[in-house]
């Protein structure tokens, strides 16, 4: 559960979460919250609204696996490291280390994770554009923190550092680079598009 969501933040929605399980009755749902802040007053007012656990960003793969594995009822595929010298699946955009460890981590389902990433990341970079126009600041931010982090998870190290570029200068009120980031942003997805194409296991249909 990301604690940032927009219009419903992640605290609000575990609330009327279990408000809805405690009125029907229903099996209590694990709620893991997922939030950049690792203070321990952000920890407790996790745990206060419902939620079971707590990650902290930028999300590391084996803590990920380790909450998977203790909320899940199967185990979760141990993490592998590639060999020195492995050729890496997209060097130039990913990090190998992170990619193929969220491939072993996911197992199955890891190309419907690419296919969901490459599905939102142009709607995100499409809202930044718009944001940018309409002068909506705190849009712009937020379009950029969510690209940043969901690219970061994956290993696209480039494009994540670009929109961290973006969403540090929004909060700081510089937005005269803003159209320039956006471009910048872009482009690397575009390459990392093509990275993709020729990486095992995370092929998705156009």
């Amino acid at each position: 559960m990301d604690c940032q969501m927009p219009e419903m933040d992640g605290y609000e929605a575990t609330r009327s979460l279990r408000e809805k399980e405690r009125a029907a009755g229903s099996p209590r749902l694990p709620v893991i919250a997922l939030t950049a802040n690792a203070m321990i007053e952000d920890h407790e007012r996790c745990l206060a609204a419902g939620m079971d656990g707590y990650l902290a960003k930028p999300v590391r793969l084996e803590g990920l696996c380790e909450l998977l594995e203790r909320w899940l009822s199967r185990p979760v595929p141990s993490l592998s490291v590639p060999p020195a010298g492995a050729t890496s699946p997209a060097a130039a955009a990913i990090d190998p280390t992170t990619f193929t460890a969220l491939q072993a981590c996911l197992g199955d389902a890891f190309p419907e994770i690419v296919a969901a990433f490459l599905t939102d990341a142009p709607r995100r970079i499409a809202a930044m554009k718009d944001a940018l126009a309409q002068r909506d600041a705190e849009r712009l931010r937020r379009e950029a923190h969510s690209l940043k982090s969901t690219s970061a998870t994956l290993g696209a190290g480039i494009l994540s550092a670009l929109c961290r570029t973006l969403e540090q200068e929004g909060k700081a009120g510089q937005s005269a680079d803003a159209g320039c980031r956006i471009a910048g942003i872009e482009q690397a997805l575009g390459e990392l598009v093509l990275s993709l194409e020729s990486a095992p296991n995370a092929r998705v249909a156009a």
